[in-house]
């Protein structure tokens, strides 16, 4: 049979991507791929709004890019997407989307009618009794946001094959091409960034940050040329190095008021928001940090930002290109495919929003004729089984039948038991109830009090922490001052702190240099004296590589 083509379609603020891709299949081929510019406005947090113009320009460009697929996935990036973390016992995998809607009212208490659920595999697990079990991301998205990706597609006439969820169009390639140590992938587009940890090949955390590099294009647009396209602008950072310009042997330019400078400056949120996820991570899992960074969407193809990003957090960063699993033909640029990876993803195994609302004969005339002779065959295989069936029948009919009489009696016999049983049930309910509610009497800000009075007198007063994180055992937060000797302060004052103890201090990063003035920053975990122990472990065995240079 002919292979299934589709189109795979990512929806941005600034730009709307598109491939042309084989669906579901072991090596897929990459046949096309094109962008068109998303209206100002039109796309928000997920929800998208199709003008006239808008659907007319997104069918032209599909005709123009000689894409002939009819069917489309889109691949949906918004924080209105709910999800939630499971466990579920391991499962043939076409059984999880029956198991997942069974119990969807248990994971998120709203009217389901009202949402279509989704799910990505995270890896597989053992529990205490060593049976093996899936822990999922289960999705669950409101179908009036799919009511703007409907519009769009019969507008161009295209038919919906499934939705699928951005995080997971990114996991699908990472775990093929991250699949080695722990790899953190950042999806830099526009107005957002995506990152992604890979332990093995298996997800362990997935996080989004509302800052990516469209401050970058527009810095350079008002700066430069102010009649430069968003594209335009991309074209001229994709050839010169300003961000490899700032990493050369005289250090950083800090201060300054070069073009560099400036949009260093730009990014600088985008890259608080990478480093906050990767200590968050790091502080977290001590025996195996992030080896290796990589780098892909709109970011990718900016010159000199991996080096960069190496540069400013210490561990090896490139952009992440396809080595695995699609084949391009011969007129796709490889390089230029990285802004369209997480529109590659969808097409691999979407996560299931709509999933499967398609039919072989919508991709060809083969399909369908192969399906109709499988219907024949199929009723005449049925026709003879039942007449075997009805002439072998006879037996264990009459051997049933006395089963069903002597189980009647049983269950007479035993109905003097279900009162007793109902009563066991009510007080079984009862007494877990009653064991979660003693829970939420244990509150996690018992002891936060007292560290937060203690940082209050004790730190110094210009110390910035730039990430915090507190639970019923301790805390965690990252902090930045500005010279060695205020951070050896820092680091001798913790440890006269009352309310903790065993204090962690990790990641120093000193930007300091000679006649160039920077910052020292560090991280730091802790336990509350008399800390009530959670599934956290946040202890740790005291000084660590670095600190004592500091306090030298």
């Amino acid at each position: 049979m002919a292979s299934k083509k589709v189109i795979c379609v990512e929806v941005g603020g600034r730009y709307t991507r598109f491939v042309e891709v084989d669906y579901k299949v072991k090596n897929p081929k990459v046949y096309h791929f094109a962008a068109v510019e998303t209206p100002v406005g039109a796309f928000n947090d997920g929800v998208l709004t199709v003008s006239p113009e808008y659907a007319a320009a997104f069918k032209k460009k599909i005709s123009q890019s000689g894409i002939k697929a009819k069917q489309v996935i889109f691949s949906i990036a918004s924080s209105k997407i709910a999800s939630r973390e499971i466990f579920i016992p391991k499962v043939k995998e076409n059984r999880i989307p029956a198991l997942v809607e069974a119990n969807a009212s248990d994971y998120f208490p709203v009217d389901l009618t009202q949402y279509e659920l989704g799910y990505m595999i995270m890896e597989t697990v053992k529990d205490e009794a060593g049976e093996e079990k899936y822990k999922l991301m289960v999705m669950a998205v409101a179908k009036s946001m799919l009511e703007g990706y409907e519009a769009l597609a019969e507008a161009a006439g295209l038919n919906i094959v499934a939705y699928d969820y951005n995080g997971n169009s990114v996991y699908k390639i990472a775990k093929h091409e991250c699949n080695t140590g722990v790899s953190m992938i950042i999806k830099v587009d526009g107005g957002s960034s995506m990152i992604t940890i890979m332990d093995e090949g298996n997800l362990v955390l997935q996080r989004t940050i509302s800052y990516g590099v469209n401050a970058v294009v527009d810095c350079y647009r008002k700066m430069e040329a102010k009649d430069f396209s968003y594209h335009d602008v991309l074209e001229v950072l994709k050839k010169h190095s300003y961000f490899d310009a700032m990493s050369g042997e005289t250090g950083p330019l800090y201060g300054g008021d070069s073009l560099a400078d400036l949009l260093v400056e730009e990014f600088a949120p985008t890259l608080r928001g990478i480093s906050r996820i990767y200590d968050f991570y790091n502080s977290r899992n001590a025996g195996k940090p992030i080896a290796k960074i990589y780098i892909t969407g709109v970011g990718a193809s900016i010159n000199g930002l991996p080096s960069y990003i190496k540069d400013r957090m210490g561990v090896e960063a490139s952009n992440l290109t396809l080595t695995s699993d699609y084949v391009m033909e011969k007129n796709v640029d490889i390089i230029e495919a990285n802004r369209y990876i997480s529109c590659m993803g969808a097409g691999l195994l979407p996560s299931g929003f709509v999933e499967e609302k398609i039919d072989e004969k919508k991709f060809s005339k083969e399909g369908k004729e192969k399906k109709g002779n499988q219907v024949v065959i199929f009723l005449a295989v049925c026709v003879v089984v039942s007449f075997v069936l009805l002439a072998l029948g006879g037996i264990p009919y009459i051997s049933e039948k006395v089963k069903k009489s002597k189980n009647a009696s049983r269950v007479e016999e035993l109905c003097d038991m279900v009162p007793i049983y109902q009563e066991y049930i009510a007080t079984k309910n009862a007494y877990n109830y009653l064991e979660e509610a003693y829970e939420y009497t244990v509150l996690p800000t018992e002891s936060l009090v007292d560290f937060i009075e203690e940082m209050e007198t004790k730190m110094p007063k210009d110390m910035y922490v730039t990430s915090f994180a507190a639970n019923k055992e301790g805390v965690a937060f990252s902090v930045v001052v500005n010279t060695k000797q205020q951070a050896a302060d820092a680091l001798l004052q913790l440890r006269t702190f009352e309310s903790l103890t065993n204090i962690n201090i990790k990641e120093i990063i000193d930007t300091n240099g000679e006649g160039v003035a920077g910052t020292v920053s560090f991280a730091v975990t802790a336990d509350y004296v008399n800390a009530k122990k959670d599934d956290v472990d946040m202890s740790s065995i005291g000084l660590v590589a670095g600190e004592a240079d500091i306090l030298e």
